[in-house]
């Protein structure tokens, strides 16, 4: 089974959709138009505190996020999982984050 990130504007098969506003969304972006709570200088940072936003949620124990990533291990579980976001293959994306969690997490 694999995890794979594709862009929900190209790709059209069934797709968990992790990007803004859904929980896992990332707060943090370089783009000035986006919805993002938090802006930043480049998509490198936003990646970067992305990943130290996830982790924090994890170790505080936030029953959301932890909820949504076993909800989403539970599907990994059971055959692909294609993680639905707006960035790849254009740039590093939250989703690969995402990603590498789901596979070694639980």
């Amino acid at each position: 089974m694999a995890i794979i990130v594709v862009n929900k504007k190209f790709y059209k098969g069934p797709s968990e959709y992790v990007g803004r506003p859904s929980i896992l969304g990332n707060p943090f972006s370089h783009n000035e138009k986006s919805i993002a709570k938090y802006k930043t200088e480049t998509v490198e940072e936003a990646i970067e505190k992305y990943k130290i936003w996830l982790k924090q949620k994890i170790d505080s124990g936030d029953e959301a996020v932890i909820n949504e990533l076993c909800r989403l291990k539970l599907l990994s579980e059971k055959g692909d999982l294609y993680l639905g976001c707006w960035c790849v293959p254009f740039g590093e994306c939250h989703a690969e984050v995402i990603a590498n969690i789901l596979e070694s997490f639980g």
